[in-house]
């Protein structure tokens, strides 16, 4: 099966639809990576902030943060980077893992792919795992590293 540009659809869980990539089952310290930004987006979420980021670093510490949305007019801050602002001011600059978490009301939550701009700014921390969401229920994720999910980086073709 294939698309328009004859590039594989077929996904190893089977969601139609989403490019081949092959996830990595999470393991502990991920799970809890994982529910402590779900926590902290279930205490935390309100009408400037939808979404929480945790990213766990080489040495093993964690960081979290929020997104900020204002709401009088468009300019935002991803959750990844506010995590990531935390980690730095802790002088961390190496990611393992990293991941986003969506409140959708109603003790319902969503596990959310990087966006392209907290792709990049990842990418300059190392190559951490993506905790991704397999399908549309919440507890059924897994990871893949990043350089999967962006395998050739915009800043890379520039040289």
């Amino acid at each position: 099966m294939g698309n328009q540009r004859g590039l594989p659809t077929s996904f190893k869980d089977g969601i139609p639809g989403r490019l081949s990539m092959e996830l990595v089952e999470l393991d502990k310290e991920d799970w809890e990576l994982v529910e402590r930004a779900k926590e902290l987006i279930k205490q935390r979420h309100s009408e400037i902030s939808g979404v929480s980021a945790g990213v766990r670093t080489r040495s093993g510490n964690e960081f979290y943060g929020l997104s900020v949305d204002a709401r009088t007019s468009t300019v935002g801050v991803c959750a990844e980077f506010t995590a990531i602002g935390s980690m730095l001011t802790k002088g961390e600059s190496e990611i393992r893992s990293m991941v986003a978490i969506s409140y959708k009301g109603r003790g319902r939550y969503v596990i959310l792919p990087p966006c392209g701009k907290c792709r990049d700014l990842a990418r300059e921390f190392g190559d951490p795992y993506v905790i991704l969401q397999k399908g549309k229920e919440f507890g059924d994720p897994g990871k893949i590293k990043l350089s999967k999910l962006v395998p050739f980086p915009w800043n890379e073709a520039k040289s």
